[in-house]
Parts: structure tokens; sequence; C-alpha cells
């Protein structure tokens, strides 16, 4: 007999650390591109965040896409696994009667 275990807490966790940290992301990106002299307090400095910026934005708005999408497949995996269980619960409470059964 094999048994599958899910600690639907930690994956609520996860899901909601994956959103926040997808959020981040996004928001990183967005102060990246909107960084400029005045706000760094130095032209080279805002020069190199807007070259960084070109350079990596595809792949952090890819990161935090991802961070997004997996956080949301698992919250939908703990409502999932939520609906199962409450499911198997009501089938095999001891009050619940066969179809068909008479009583």
């Amino acid at each position: 007999m094999s048994l599958i275990a899910v600690e639907v807490a930690s994956l609520t966790t996860i899901a909601r650390e994956l959103d926040e940290a997808g959020e981040r992301l996004h928001g990183m990106a967005t102060r990246l591109r909107d960084a400029t002299a005045e706000q760094t307090g130095h032209r080279g400095l805002a020069l190199a965040l807007d070259q960084f910026e070109r350079h990596w934005d595809a792949g952090l708005e890819a990161v935090a896409s991802e961070a997004d999408r997996a956080g949301d497949q698992l919250a939908e995996a703990v409502r999932v696994y939520n609906h199962v269980e409450a499911a198997i619960s009501r089938a095999a409470a001891p009050d619940a009667a066969a179809p068909g059964a008479g009583g």
C-alpha cells in the first residue's frame, strides 16, 4: 500500500511566498526601469542601472512571472487537496449511509 501525504499548510505558505517573490521582482524591475540620476544621486549609477535593466529585463520578468504562476498552481493544488480530503472524510464518515441501504 502506498501513502500520499500533503502538508497543505506548507503548500499554502510556499504559494504565498512565491506570490510575494513575484511581486517583489516585478517591483524591482519597475524601479530599475524608472531609476533616474536624481533618484540615484549619480548619473553613472543611473546609466549602469539602465544598462543592467535593459540586459536583464526579460529574465527578471520571466522569473517573476514563473514565481506568480507557480504560486497560483500551488494555491490551486491546496484547493483541490482540501476538496478531495473533505469528500473522502464525508464518504468515510460512520453515519454516511451506503446508497440503497435501508434504514
